[in-house]
């Protein structure tokens, strides 16, 4: 089973502590949203566990924080199933429910073109809970995070529909970078933790460079344990395998070997970054403060890489008798 192959991601995990009551809070809310209104979207729900995975990539969060964090990954999840579906290849319609997210980023009543949506609504009710303890500071580039986000949403669809290929893997990464939503993962670790880098320590190119090594090692990890699913779905364009099959012109096999470099590779430079930081801190004058919320920041990052493994490598969300057919929901109902 591809689920159980072993990827050089040797970080330490732990799971947090509350992870039944976020689970139980985090299902009452999507309920109350209008999300899951069938027993069959329960099942699949809690069968997918993405709690489990917000509870992994977030095991010392309490209260409010962990639950905003943990509800960031469920709504996510929910909008990919149904640009998934039947919206796969509507191109104009997908940048409309991409607008609404985007304009509800912000405090105000604005003009919407899905206002009675229960996902348009239960995005509108996240973002109002996020945007209530938050900085402005953080707030602001968090908010450029789903901008960017959502935005590579639609040239996904864009790209479903005109079948276009990557000329190379670079290519494909930035846009991946960009889909995989751990750019807003990233940004919760601060949220979550109670502190905040500065813009100038965020530019650092060796933190610049963990951020993109962290987003393209879960990336990797994730095409290959969906690889079957899209197989499936007819939705191989933007999986790192069939990409470096279809550049390398070799087999599926072939191409998976390459990918388990890749992730080695981008493994051994994250821990090579990581050992710098001392050093780092010592150049850049940091104070007592800004070290150890730097290095808060890196095993948070060491914390999403090994959170995602094992929580991919146990989700029943790619098991092939878990499947949805193509063009179907995968919560068995639209949102929109």
């Amino acid at each position: 089973m591809i689920q159980e192959l072993v990827l050089n991601i040797p970080f330490p995990s732990r799971i947090n502590v509350d992870i039944d009551g976020i689970r139980q809070r985090t299902l009452a809310w999507l309920r109350a949203c209008g999300l899951m209104k069938s027993d069959a979207a329960v099942k699949r729900y809690l069968d997918m566990d993405i709690t489990g995975l917000g509870a992994r990539w977030y095991p010392d969060a309490t209260g409010e924080e962990l639950d905003i964090a943990v509800l960031s990954v469920c709504i996510a999840t929910f909008l990919d199933d149904q640009f998934d579906g039947v919206l796969a290849n509507q191109t104009d319609e997908v940048a409309k429910v991409i607008q609404d997210l985007i304009r509800l980023m912000q405090p105000g009543d604005p003009v919407l073109h899905f206002p009675d949506s229960p996902l348009v609504q239960t995005y509108a009710a996240y973002f109002s809970r996020n945007r209530a303890g938050a900085t402005p500071s953080w707030y602001t580039r968090h908010c450029l995070s789903w901008e960017n986000y959502l935005k590579a949403m639609v040239v996904e669809v864009e790209h479903n529909r005109t079948t276009a290929v990557f000329e190379n893997l670079e290519d494909f990464l930035v846009l991946r970078r960009e889909t995989g939503f751990m750019r807003i993962a990233i940004d919760m670790l601060e949220r979550t933790g109670h502190y905040e880098l500065s813009p100038e320590l965020l530019s650092i190119d060796t933190l610049q460079e963990m951020i993109t090594l962290t987003c393209d090692i879960i990336d990797a990890a994730n095409d290959i344990h969906s690889l079957r699913k899209e197989e499936i779905r007819n939705d191989t364009l933007h999986n790192i395998v069939a990409c470096l099959q279809q550049l390398h012109h070799c087999s599926q096999t072939a191409a998976l070997e390459i990918t388990l470099q890749l992730i080695d590779n981008w493994s051994t430079r994250f821990q090579s970054l990581a050992q710098e930081t001392p050093v780092l801190s010592q150049i850049l004058h940091l104070s007592e403060k800004e070290t150890r919320d730097l290095q808060l920041y890196i095993t948070g990052l060491s914390t999403l890489m090994s959170g995602y493994y094992l929580w991919g490598r146990a989700t029943k969300k790619y098991h092939e008798d878990n499947i949805i057919p193509p063009g179907q929901h995968g919560f068995t109902e639209s949102y929109l």
